[in-house]
């Protein structure tokens, strides 16, 4: 073998040992996600009371999930402890409406409830559709996930073809993803590069196309929930109020006769409400809210 090729191997074989290791961290610190008939597992909640009390299930996203807060200290914990009810909660850090429709159905029978509360917010309409979430690289998560596509439940990635099987099948590959979204959000904070799916639709609002056939899977996705629930009523708790994503879920909830507490984005902008420089809730702002739920909604809870 000559030295050039002798060099072009080693060279071959330290990118490929690095890679193999990379791989190996990747997988320690957190891996791939199982495949999951909803994308990704959430988090199932059970937090009992006496028998004949009130029996809610609390669906949600990141929100609800408690990022950057203690797992005990989510808002459905606050209102079980406000409202004496036996809340179940099923959450996860991406999930949208599509996807909450899916866990509805998989919990019902188990949970028995008497209320449903639905967590929303903005990119709930970004995180159902595959092609605003393809074109977005604020909301997109570079998973296999359900979506709601012409009445029929469709796993698909929202990644472009060829980096789907990497993505899929390394753990490496999955971070380098999350890294390269977060360097474009970056990048757009300061003006460069370009400009992401929300700035389009933030533009043209109703006109634009994409976000109005967005509203139609999310309006597909709460008939879902409707054709579950039958006579248990499903309220909408919306956790920002940022437009015209709010405007269009608004109307979706009137036609349906959903009722949705416009008031709680107004309660959640108050100081401490918030995480430091991020938008999630703060320890005290799922007590807040835990606990305007019950007082709210107290009817509802206890109409039995």
């Amino acid at each position: 073998m000559s030295a050039g090729l002798r060099k072009a191997a080693l060279v071959a074989c330290a990118v490929l040992s690095t890679l193999a290791a990379g791989e190996a961290l990747a997988r320690l610190s957190g891996g791939l996600p199982r495949p999951h008939p909803l994308g990704w597992e959430g988090r199932l909640d059970v937090v009992p009371a006496p028998e004949g009390a009130p029996r809610i299930l609390a669906l949600g996203d990141s929100y609800t999930f408690g990022t950057g807060v203690d797992a005990s200290q989510v808002w459905p914990r606050a209102l079980a402890s406000a409202a004496g009810a036996a809340v179940t909660v099923y959450s996860a850090p991406g999930y949208g409406t599509a996807q909450e429709a899916l866990a509805l159905e998989r919990l019902f029978d188990a949970a028995r409830p008497d209320l449903i509360l639905l967590q929303v917010c903005f990119n709930d309409v970004i995180d159902g559709s595959r092609e605003l979430e393809s074109a977005s690289f604020y909301n997109r998560q570079p998973l296999l996930k359900p979506y709601l596509e012409e009445g029929r439940v469709v796993l698909r990635s929202p990644l472009p073809a060829w980096r789907r099987p990497l993505a899929a099948r390394s753990a490496l590959a999955l971070r380098a993803e999350r890294a390269l979204q977060n360097a474009r959000v970056l990048l757009r904070h300061h003006g460069i590069g370009p400009a992401s799916v929300e700035d389009a639709i933030r533009t043209q609002g109703d006109s634009h196309p994409g976000y109005r056939r967005a509203l139609e899977a999310v309006d597909a996705a709460l008939a879902r929930m409707q054709d579950r629930a039958g006579r248990v009523p499903i309220v909408a708790v919306p956790v920002d109020d940022e437009q015209p994503y709010m405007e269009g879920f608004a109307a979706l909830a009137r036609r349906r006769g959903i009722p949705l507490r416009a008031e709680v984005p107004g309660l959640l902008r108050a100081s401490g409400m918030r995480l430091p420089n991020d938008p999630h809730l703060s320890e005290e702002g799922h007590r807040v809210l835990g606990q305007h739920l019950a007082r709210a909604l107290s009817g509802l809870i206890h109409r039995h």
